[in-house]
This record gives C-alpha cells, structure tokens and sequence, in this order.
C-alpha cells in the first residue's frame, strides 16, 4: 500500500500539483503552528497540525490566496482547531465549496 502511495505522490509532481514550499511559506506554516499550539490543547493542535491544513493555509497567506473548505467556522472558545478559524486570525481569505463555485459562475 506504501508503494502505492509513493507513486502516486510521485505521478502527481510530475503534473505540477505538488507545490514546493518556500522559506517564506514555511515561515508562515511556523507562525501557523506557533498559534495553533497556543490557544489549542496539544492533542488538538497535533491533530491539526498533522494533515495539510497548516500548509494550505500558509500558502495562501503567502501568495493572498482563498483557501476552500467545507468546514465550518466555530466559536472564538472552540476546543478543536479548524481550518476558517486559523483562516481568521490570519486575516486569510476562508470560503467554502458553494461560495467558489459562485464566484467561478459554475452552473450546477
């Protein structure tokens, strides 16, 4: 199963989606990481921290990108960090499926 994932990983770089992070990207996913370990419990923040959502987020912050998401935004006391939360204390732009769909005048 290793295997497979490997070449897949691989297939995809060699299209252009994988994105090679800069130093000032990972600066960013830094500063991310810093907060996220702040305000969150730890299993929480390593929660969130352990996927690609840190940098998602610091690309777009690095480039004034949108990140898309379907999660949902939660109260300022949330336990669980989530995606248009970190969005937000970074003044990242946080929209979800239906908004880009909207904005790319998709018509479903």
């Amino acid at each position: 199963m290793m295997r497979y994932v490997i070449h897949l990983v691989r297939l995809r770089k060699e299209k252009g989606l994988c994105i090679q992070p800069s130093k000032p990207v990972q600066t960013c996913v830094g500063k991310i990481e810093s907060y996220v370990f702040d305000k969150y419990a730890y299993a929480e923040a390593w929660d969130f921290s352990d996927g690609g959502d840190p940098w998602v987020i610091a690309h777009a912050m690095h480039s004034d990108g949108i990140v898309v998401t379907r999660e949902s935004t939660l109260h300022p006391n949330a336990k669980k960090a989530r995606i248009p939360d970190v969005c937000k204390h970074f003044a990242v732009k946080c929209i979800d499926s239906k908004a880009m769909l909207d904005a790319l005048d998709a018509h479903y």
